[in-house]
């Protein structure tokens, strides 16, 4: 427990379903809070340092252009980890911020890097990776309007389950109905409210 909160940590790599999976957990009480929000919001924060570090291309007057940046932070491997180690910092922190200030005991983390911050983990009580087939996920993504080209530049800057699937406490294989997942997703927080 953090500050009084049990932690639910969802991760997986793009196109798994973390965030519907997150979703669901809240129809059952769950506080949520996701990472990829967090990290937008801070951009204004950050912008001045991303726009010292990869220049006038990536901003649109004073404000850091989201498409520009994945475009060269999906591109060049160096890029992507500077811009990482410019906003994680900060990020963790608005993160743990949010977990103090939730409002319920159970709150779930929407992040996609979950597994890749060791200090996060150590606060998170029950870490859950969703998987899916890769061929799924790349139908999902392509389905909500991203390219091809985009999904497997992203796609290839993430590790793969089998290597995720080590650290986390619950597995949940999203290769069925949104119905298949809400079972799956029912049964762990029963679990976990049973376990407190």
């Amino acid at each position: 427990m953090y500050n009084g909160k049990v932690i639910i940590g969802v991760g997986g790599t793009i196109g798994s379903g973390k965030t519907t999976a997150c979703e669901i957990m809240c129809t059952m009480g769950a506080f949520y809070i996701s990472a990829d929000e967090i990290g937008r919001g801070i951009l204004p924060e950050i912008a001045l340092d991303l726009q010292e570090h990869f220049g006038p291309k990536i901003m649109k007057g004073k404000e850091v252009d989201r498409e520009k940046l994945a475009e060269v932070v999906f591109t060049e491997k160096e890029a992507l980890s500077h811009l990482n180690n410019i906003s994680h910092p900060v990020l963790k922190k608005r993160l743990k911020d949010h977990i103090r200030n939730a409002p319920c005991e159970l709150v779930v983390i929407d992040a996609a890097l979950l597994f890749d911050w060791p200090d996060i983990m150590e606060i998170v009580d029950y870490p859950v990776l969703i998987t899916a087939p890769e061929t799924l996920k790349q139908e999902r993504c392509i389905a909500r309007g991203m390219d091809l080209v985009q999904y497997q530049k992203i796609r290839m800057n993430q590790k793969d389950d089998a290597t995720l699937s080590d650290k986390a406490r619950f597995i949940i294989n999203n290769n069925g109905t949104v119905e298949d997942l809400h079972d799956r997703c029912r049964s762990i927080i029963k679990e976990i409210k049973h376990g407190h």
